[in-house]
């Protein structure tokens, strides 16, 4: 089985690979790749079946939960199976990097980049992958007794910069966000006399990302992304 060069960006191999070692774990990291190695060694097959489902588009939400069941190929006989969840709040799928361009006193034309709510319905088929995959190698770790070997706990983001980002600042960005949703919700309160908007027939949402601009959260339409002054904005307005 081959090491995928985590620790190395600049390998030519840099993420390919059976397993490899995550920067910030000790342990080794089962790959889809590695698995399927280890299923076809053994003698094994795999099944995914989806246990849960469930697609809130207007709330910008999913989340997949499937079971994967390793199965002896000659008998039929499930030998272990492992359930995955993926949801579209994890840190690597609830924003994206956008590039627009600006205008800057001069006449001169930038391109900058800014960060957005991933819109759910744009990475359905990512979200599903991964929950079918993440099951799949626990499965196989379990059904081929090699959790002295390998780990399934860390999972390499798609870029060596959210990974290293990931490490480096996961604690303190969660707890940063703990904060900035409660100080959301009090300020909503503030002003819960007044009512939701509504933009494309249904109800704008309360975006959890500060505006570039206001740095406030402003109200966010799912539909054509419309933003318009969001509680916190309406609520300092009122003091």
């Amino acid at each position: 089985m081959r090491e995928a060069q985590f620790s190395n960006p600049n390998a030519e191999d840099y993420g390919e690979g059976d397993y490899g070692i995550i920067p910030g774990s000790k342990k080794k990291s089962l790959l889809k790749p590695g698995a399927e190695k280890l299923l076809k060694l053994f003698k094994l097959g795999c099944r995914n079946r989806q246990v849960d489902k469930l697609i809130d588009r207007q709330g910008n939400f999913a989340m997949f939960t499937y079971r994967s069941e390793v199965y002896d190929l000659r008998s039929g006989v499930v030998i272990a199976d492992c359930e995955g969840i993926t949801n579209s709040q994890e840190n690597k799928y609830r924003e994206r990097t956008v590039w627009k361009k600006k205008q800057i006193p001069g006449g001169e034309e930038i391109t900058e980049s800014l960060k957005e709510e991933t819109p759910v319905c744009d990475i359905l088929n990512t979200l599903m992958k991964m929950t079918q995959k993440r099951s799949m190698i626990g499965a196989t770790i379990i059904a081929t007794g090699a959790s002295d070997y390998f780990t399934q706990d860390m999972e390499l983001d798609e870029t060596p910069a959210q990974t290293k980002k990931a490490l480096a600042e996961g604690a303190p960005a969660k707890k940063q966000e703990r904060k900035t949703v409660a100080a959301a919700k009090e300020k909503l309160a503030v002003v819960s006399h007044l009512k939701i908007p509504v933009c494309c027939g249904k109800d704008m949402i309360v975006s959890k990302y500060p505006d570039r601009d206001s740095g406030f959260h402003p109200y966010y339409c799912m539909t054509c992304r419309k933003k318009q002054p969001g509680p916190d904005e309406l609520a300092k307005g009122l003091k």
